[in-house]
């Protein structure tokens, strides 16, 4: 009785960390992005080749500036958060994102703005 208890807890626990991760975006190595483009000499086509096509494009007439946009978010359960969810606390989550933006001038990059980090929230109850 207690063998067939145990093997549910570690099917429910093996489900959990196989089943519990959300992605969206495309990932991005926000290292190569700073290795690679370069601000008054990198290209659009220089952006395309490191970063592939943007997720979104905006375009200010004001300033003739378009900047393209690249974000990446991925969301895993923790250890921790099996854990805590097993025990009805809640589910502790940890998250990633890489978010780069590129401003370009006359096809030429004019400024590249890079946000990166992690968080690991608990999310109560069930």
């Amino acid at each position: 009785m207690k063998g067939n208890r145990l093997l549910v807890i570690v099917i429910s626990l093996l489900a959990i960390i196989n089943f519990s991760c959300a992605t969206a975006g495309r990932q991005i190595d926000s290292e190569q992005v700073k290795q690679n483009i370069k601000i008054a000499t990198s290209t659009k086509d220089d952006v395309v080749r490191v970063c592939g096509e943007p997720l979104s494009k905006n375009y200010d007439a004001g300033t003739d500036t378009e900047v393209w946009h690249y974000a990446y978010i991925e969301k895993n359960v923790t250890p921790l958060g099996v854990l805590t969810h097993e025990l009805g606390i809640g589910t502790e989550w940890k998250c990633n994102k890489t978010v780069v933006d590129v401003y370009l001038q006359k096809s030429v990059v004019t400024d590249l703005k890079i946000d990166t980090g992690t968080t690991v929230k608990l999310n109560y109850g069930r």
